[in-house]
């Protein structure tokens, strides 16, 4: 028999000898088939009045916080940084109702089955290329296992569906906040193993991936009554140096002494190829390619060219289907854009001849698209498509707006401009249609596939002659960003940055928290105001080739500057700090804990920065908030070659913090495990 239509659908199989003799007629309960066969059937039979009461009464998955005790409210709302689930309901309105029938030739894939059915620790990969409807297949497998997790009071699902153009859901400590707000939700028991740590640590403890990680695995350790299931969707998308360390730590739980341990624990994963190398060869994999996708693909065409206006002849549609279904190699992407090509030519005459011109690939329908915008538009739509590219997350129209406003070039003033002016320029991202696309509920503009971004970020358009010019070098548009950041924030509307950022009778910077209403008055600061310092790390090679530092550009925002001081010398960036001491910036700044840009450099392991802030003359025994010098900040964070630098400058050896010593600090880190 055909082993679909033998085998029940998310029921363990078994293999049985092939006899064609008996078939499966067993000739007593000593047949070593009917042994394989007989537990299985019982335990069907035993859950049969179970089973069926649960599909008539399916339950309800929890996906607020309304039953949460109110112990727990906090801890909750500090870990909650987007929902899933409304993640998930954007990506569906924006890329369309699955279409049906699609994608559920995955349910009937051996290697799924086997997954979703075998005991222990499992994982799962899909690997495809850009295109080819990874998340639709995603979408569908939500669909499948929430309503298998609604009618099994034993199972568990959490999803996350990563997003490189969204800041917020492009790392790997992200996913881990999606995952265990979700098993939170729905399982309040394991507040136990969080609420101690929020309680030592507050919102610190959020941004701490290890931390975070320690949690989800002791949950995960915990569940062996029941089975958890965990779908990370577009897991290339996340950000390389997180990726590599939640890939790390997810290899890790199927060594033998996995966290785990024999929980019942599910992970499916879907990426593109590239990041095979990074994970163990551990798990089942499916390749998504075209053979496996053509036949939704076929009906996607089918569906999408019915949709077409009725100017369309009917024996022109039938030809559309047959080219696009022929040539379009089971990419998905391919056939929507260039079904957007087609239904937007004004003479049907000409739609025959683009048929026999189709591009072969996805970079070939973005050369075209590129090469049909006008020249007059040209320069608008390579600063549109910078600033889309590399925000760190989707621009509204009016931000994206106000950001090309204040473009250097056109921009001279100090104060910001005016609403008629920006409301000029709110409809020019359709210059870049459709390579962007305009989200109405969200008012933001996105990319309408993370490979645009892949393409404009690529080698291959640099060399691609006149397309070279919207080539999109990362570092270079990261200062672009910033500048136009700084040029904001340092507008007289905001007294020179000093409404954003404070500085205190003690000298110390405080970042202004603002009501909502303020925002609201000024597109863009937002924006400007969270993001403006990860621009500027960003852009440090740019910095330090391309950017000069007016000294009464800095001194005008001195706040501003010597917030950026601090933090550069938090990330260890030497070359910038050098240049911020150079134009007046203060050597002991501090932040609102009484930390200097020493203190920062030393708790992270700068050595070079340590030693060019001593050079430049930081004072050593500078005491935080919490009475901590340099030393014991570096002593407490292991940091040996830091230790020794500023014991040979001077350090006092018997500075103590509330009685701890660097000795005891050092010694005390030797104990624990981070």
């Amino acid at each position: 028999m055909n082993e679909t239509s033998a085998c029940i659908d998310g029921h363990q199989k078994l293999s049985l000898p092939t006899d064609h003799l008996k078939i499966n007629k067993y000739y007593g309960p000593d047949d070593p088939s009917f042994k394989k066969v007989y537990p299985e059937i019982w335990k069907m039979a035993q859950n049969a009045v179970k089973v069926v009461e649960q599909r008539f009464n399916p339950r309800t998955i929890v996906q607020d916080d309304l039953g949460v005790p109110k112990a727990h409210l906090e801890c909750l709302r500090f870990l909650f940084l987007t929902n899933p689930h409304e993640d998930l309901a954007a990506i569906r309105r924006l890329k369309g109702e699955r279409v049906k029938g699609t994608c559920e030739w995955l349910l009937v894939q051996e290697q799924y089955t086997a997954w979703l059915v075998e005991d222990g620790l499992q994982l799962l990969r899909l690997i495809g290329g850009p295109g080819i409807g990874k998340t639709m297949i995603s979408t569908c497998l939500v669909d499948e296992l929430e309503k298998r997790a609604r009618i099994s009071p034993t199972m568990t699902f959490a999803y996350y569906f990563c997003d490189n153009k969204n800041e917020k859901r492009n790392t790997a400590t992200a996913i881990i906040r999606g995952l265990l707000l979700q098993l939170l939700r729905q399982h309040h028991v394991f507040f136990r193993y969080i609420q101690p740590e929020f309680n030592l640590r507050k919102d610190a403890l959020f941004d701490n991936f290890d931390a975070l990680w320690q949690i989800l695995c002791k949950i995960l350790g915990d569940f062996n009554e029941g089975q958890i299931y965990i779908l990370i969707d577009a897991l290339d998308e996340c950000e390389e140096s997180t990726r590599r360390a939640l890939l790390f730590e997810l290899g890790k739980l199927f060594t033998p002494t996995g966290t785990a341990g024999t929980a019942n624990i599910k992970f499916v994963i879907t990426s593109r190829p590239e990041i095979d190398d990074e994970l163990p060869d551990i798990g089942k994999y499916i390749r998504v390619d075209s053979a496996k996708v053509n036949a939704d693909l076929s009906d996607f065409i089918n569906v999408k060219v019915d949709e077409l206006p009725s100017r369309f002849p009917g024996a022109l549609k039938k030809d559309i289907k047959e080219v696009l279904t022929k040539q379009a190699g089971g990419t998905f992407l391919w056939a929507s854009l260039v079904l957007d090509g087609i239904s937007k030519t004004k003479v049907i005459s000409k739609v025959r001849a683009k048929l026999l011109e189709l591009p072969s690939s996805l970079g070939q329908v973005y050369d075209r698209i590129l090469k049909s915008i006008d020249d007059e538009n040209k320069e608008d739509a390579i600063l549109i498509l910078q600033w889309v590219v590399i925000a760190r997350r989707p621009l509204t129209t009016r931000e994206l707006a106000m950001a090309r406003a204040l473009d250097f070039k056109k921009w001279k003033r100090n104060v910001l401009p005016q609403a008629d002016a920006l409301e000029e320029l709110n409809y020019d991202y359709r210059c870049c249609e459709p390579l962007l696309y305009h989200d109405t509920k969200t008012d933001t503009i996105n990319l309408v596939h993370q490979s645009v971004k892949d393409y404009l970020l690529g080698s291959a358009i640099l060399k691609n002659g006149e397309l070279s010019r919207y080539y999109i070098a990362a570092d270079k548009t990261n200062l672009l960003i910033f500048q136009t950041c700084w040029r904001f924030l340092s507008m007289e509307e905001f007294n020179q940055g000093r409404t954003i950022i404070k500085r205190d009778e003690q000298n110390r910077l405080k970042p202004v928290s603002l009501p909502k209403e303020y925002f609201d008055s000024y597109d863009f600061l937002l924006y400007s105001s969270k993001e403006w310092q990860e621009h500027a790390l960003a852009a440090s090679p740019a910095l330090v080739t391309d950017y000069e530092f007016k000294q009464d550009t800095l001194e005008k925002a001195s706040t501003l500057r010597d917030s950026w001081l601090l933090r550069v010398a938090k990330e260890g960036h030497g070359a910038v700090l050098q240049q911020l001491l150079e134009k007046g910036a203060e050597l002991e700044a501090k932040d609102y804990g009484d930390r200097t840009p020493l203190s920062w450099a030393a708790e992270n392991g700068h050595e070079a920065v340590v030693r060019l802030l001593l050079e430049k003359g930081a004072e050593l025994e500078a005491k935080d908030y919490g009475d901590r010098t340099p030393l014991l900040w570096a002593a407490w964070r292991g940091h040996e070659a830091v230790v020794r630098l500023l014991l040979e400058k001077g350090a006092e050896l018997e500075a103590k913090d509330d009685g701890r010593t660097p000795l005891l600090w050092a010694a005390w880190r030797g104990t624990r495990r981070w």
